[in-house]
């Protein structure tokens, strides 16, 4: 069976109107597709000329408030159908200005109310144009049935431009029903749809995170404060909780035992330092102050006890580790300018630089019974390192997939779970020799970890979408997950209590993640 053209003798036969449909309905995910599969080299290639902070940005943007933008994407969608309706009901072709002017209205509130600027909301603007003046945008540029044949087929894009117009050609034998002509709703419709989501899709998401947080967050989960936190640590006692971050001008204190208690914070600044470490023993917390380029010591009550020079380190965020065997402090800067030295060992007394080196880690791991650290690499080089404190030396190194994160060491198993956030999973390394023992799947943009070796599980903390999930460290299972909010950068674990502390650029979490409550004596 045939089904024919009315222009001539051009049958198409079922097969070709498939495969029309199908490259109609899915060039555009599989674009998507290849994008995907070529992230890796597209990012290394963009990232010398436009940084990946805009992207990165963007995605934990929308991914972390999707049901909030649902909420959104009804409250402006529905009245624009709805004026939609009435004003095709009243003016018929001659409705597309009012319905313009109904859709910038619309969007212009959209970005009001969610502190956006109106750049955002332009590419919406635009497809709206488009989609609702199709008919006189094409009956300009196109007049055959041919010519638009050739537009929508090979044209990718045009679907979005002119969605109503091309969902139409799709779903017509004939070509001529493809050319410009009578408008109606069912045609108008799926771009004003189209264009209502593009502007929810950009508008920006940071006010849409407590909607989000109202809808998702459980009550397992409590905001301790709101701020810009990265570094927090617990002390021995399990009583306070040790905060740094970008955000902050001084090092704070939480008192967990009275949630209402305001903190209290440190009489000298730590110029908004990004990690601490904190030593039990000693009872003291170390923190880099790049302001003074020197490394801040302070006791359980946040005294200043001594300051470390380290004027020659490079610039950028900074990780802190210290041995107590070798009596150093190791501190590793991701190096945002390559300038200085990346990697110094210092001596813990004297404050004398024992070795430096131009490793420039993304994140360094301390094995205390061994005096080793792990260094894995998040830009630049793709590799994990084993650094021997005692010998001064590196003693392993082996190569891994890009843009390595965190790290966590899971003792009974004597490996080192490392954090790939591009493939969502947890990549899984002998301690010893560094050989890869395999990985298990993880959660969408997963950035951070922390063990539970008592349950044997670990806490993966989601830098795009904003959740926590609880994976057993055998299977790989997931156990549970919560939603707190965008941007988690680090989990501190307190088994006796099943409760973890989590940082976010914009709040504090107390998270229960065992609801059953097993204390360990």
């Amino acid at each position: 069976m045939q089904v024919r053209y009315d222009h001539g003798s051009n049958p198409e036969t079922y097969p070709v109107l498939l495969s029309r449909y199908a490259w109609g309905l899915l060039r555009l995910p599989l674009a998507a597709a290849v994008l995907y599969l070529l992230r890796e080299p597209l990012l290394a290639w963009l990232e010398p000329y436009f940084g990946l902070s805009f992207v990165t940005l963007f995605v934990i943007d929308v991914a972390s408030t999707p049901l909030a933008r649902a909420l959104c994407f009804v409250a402006v969608a529905l009245p624009l159908t709805l004026a939609l309706v009435a004003s095709r009901s009243i003016l018929g072709r001659q409705s597309w200005l009012p319905m313009l002017g109904a859709g910038i209205l619309a969007f212009a509130v959209l970005a009001l109310v969610t502190h956006s600027s109106l750049i955002r909301v332009l590419p919406a603007i635009a497809l709206l144009i488009t989609n609702l003046g199709e008919d006189a945008i094409l009956a300009r540029l196109f007049t055959s049935a041919r010519s638009l044949h050739r537009l929508f087929l090979w044209g990718i894009g045009t679907e979005v431009l002119f969605l109503g117009r091309f969902l139409r050609w799709l779903g017509t034998p004939a070509l001529d029903e493809g050319l410009p002509g009578k408008s109606d709703i069912l045609n108008a419709l799926p771009g004003v749809a189209l264009a209502s989501g593009v502007a929810v899709f950009c508008v920006y998401g940071q006010s849409l995170v407590p909607l989000e947080q109202a809808l998702r967050m459980p009550d397992t989960v409590r905001i301790i404060d709101h701020a810009d936190f990265n570094g927090i640590a617990v002390d021995a006692s399990h009583r306070y909780l040790f905060a740094t971050g970008h955000g902050l001008s001084r090092l704070r204190r939480y008192d967990l035992d009275h949630p209402t208690a305001p903190p209290i914070e440190s009489d000298e600044p730590t110029g908004a330092s990004q990690g601490l470490e904190y030593d039990p023993a000693a009872g003291e917390i170390f923190l880099h102050n790049a302001t003074v380029g020197a490394i801040l010591v302070f006791d359980k009550e946040l005294r200043f006890l001594r300051g470390v020079p380290a004027p020659e380190l490079s610039r950028g965020d900074a990780w802190i580790t210290v041995d107590v065997n070798t009596g150093t402090i190791t501190i590793v800067s991701e190096a945002d300018e390559q300038r200085g030295t990346p990697f110094l060992v210092l001596d813990r007394t004297t404050g004398a630089v024992i070795d430096r080196r131009g490793e420039e880690a993304g994140n360094v791991l301390l094995d205390p019974a061994r005096s080793w650290l792990y260094l894995s690499f998040f830009r630049r080089t793709s590799k994990l390192m084993t650094y021997d404190l005692v010998q001064r030396r590196i003693i392993r190194t082996t190569p891994t997939e890009p843009r390595l994160d965190r790290m966590v060491l899971w003792r009974a198993s004597n490996e080192v779970l490392a954090a790939s956030p591009l493939n969502a999973r947890i990549l899984r390394f002998d301690a010893e020799s560094l050989n890869r023992k395999g990985s298990f799947p993880s959660i969408f943009g997963v950035r951070t970890l922390a063990i539970d070796e008592q349950r044997e599980i670990v806490l993966c903390g989601s830098l795009a979408t904003g959740k926590i999930a609880v994976l057993d460290l055998h299977t790989g299972r997931e156990r549970a997950s919560f939603y707190l909010g965008p941007r988690i950068r680090t989990i501190a674990v307190v088994p006796q209590r099943g409760v973890a502390y989590v940082s976010s650029n914009g709040a504090l979490y107390e998270l229960r993640y065992d609801s059953t409550d097993r204390v360990t004596p």
